[in-house]
């Protein structure tokens, strides 16, 4: 569409990284074991994984990905959102 708004291209992957994987993590462990939401042991253990995996090993092996310090800010964001407003105990 020719829209640039640089804070959304840079950093909107990484926010929204977690709460989609996540949030199917969450839904398969709800059908398979039962687990009505994710601690938040779980829920920071697992953003973490993914933080390291998207920008320190994709990047040594894909050209396409550049490692990106700002981008772990973004990630937690994304972790906190998840844990607050996706995992919630009434469902």
């Amino acid at each position: 569409m020719g829209v640039n708004i640089p804070l959304l291209d840079n950093y909107l992957d990484p926010f929204c990284v977690a709460p989609i994987l996540l949030g199917l993590w969450q839904e398969e462990w709800q059908l398979v074991f039962r687990v009505p939401r994710l601690t938040l042991l779980g829920t920071a253990v697992a953003t973490i994984l993914l933080a390291v995996v998207f920008e320190e090993i994709y990047p040594l092996y894909q050209d396409g990905f550049q490692r990106d310090t700002v981008d772990y800010a973004f990630y937690a964001l994304g972790g906190v959102y998840f844990y607050f407003l996706v995992n919630r105990r009434d469902r």
